[in-house]
This record gives C-alpha cells, sequence and structure tokens, in this order.
C-alpha cells in the first residue's frame, strides 16, 4: 500500500509539473494522469523484479491504481482523497484479515 501511495503521490507532482507547459483538463487530464501512473508503476516493477520476483506476481490493478488515486487528489481535495482512500484500505484489510482468521479464505 505504501509503494502505490508513493507512486500516486509522484503521479500527482509529475502531474502538476506538466500542467505548467501543457493545457490538461477534462479527458486529456484523466488519460495523462493515467499514463504516468502507469509509466511509474512499470518502471518500478521492472527495477525491483530482479530483487523482489514475487512482488508484482499477482498484481494486475497496481498499475491503474496509482493514476486513478493522483486524477481523484487532482479533482477533489486533497484530505476527501486521502481519508477515503485510507479508510478503504483499512477496511479492506479488515475484511480479508477476518475472513483468514475464520477459515472463509483459502490460505494457500
Amino acid at each position: 500500500a505504501a509503494m502505490v501511495a508513493a507512486v500516486a503521490a509522484l503521479t500527482y507532482l509529475l502531474t502538476k509539473l506538466l500542467q505548467r507547459f501543457v493545457i490538461l483538463y477534462g479527458k486529456r487530464l484523466f488519460a495523462a494522469v493515467v499514463l504516468i501512473g502507469v509509466l511509474l508503476q512499470a518502471g518500478l516493477s521492472l527495477l525491483l523484479q530482479q530483487q523482489f520476483p514475487l512482488l508484482f506476481a499477482h498484481q494486475a490493478l497496481g498499475f491503474i491504481v496509482p493514476g486513478l488515486i493522483a486524477y481523484q487528489l487532482e479533482r477533489q481535495p486533497k484530505t476527501a482523497t486521502v481519508l477515503s482512500t485510507g479508510a478503504v484500505t483499512f477496511a479492506t484489510y479488515v475484511i480479508l484479515a477476518s475472513g483468514l482468521l475464520l477459515g472463509a479464505l483459502p490460505t494457500a
């Protein structure tokens, strides 16, 4: 989760930098944010794949999520985005952890 948050923050900052040189609104802004997020996450996965081969083994949505979070940081107040993302992440973790503890989810 920390890696996704770091890539989302870097995506947001790079988008702000890009907006100084290019007019980005609407669909172009969304496309630019998602593209930057995918490129950063792909670059990070290529860098870390040699040392940690199982880190990105089952992460299909992990390439899109940082861009979506950065896009929401762009559109709505940062506090609301961070709080809602943190709440959803925490709730998902609690549900998965309780499912594992109760034996409702497979462990292998």
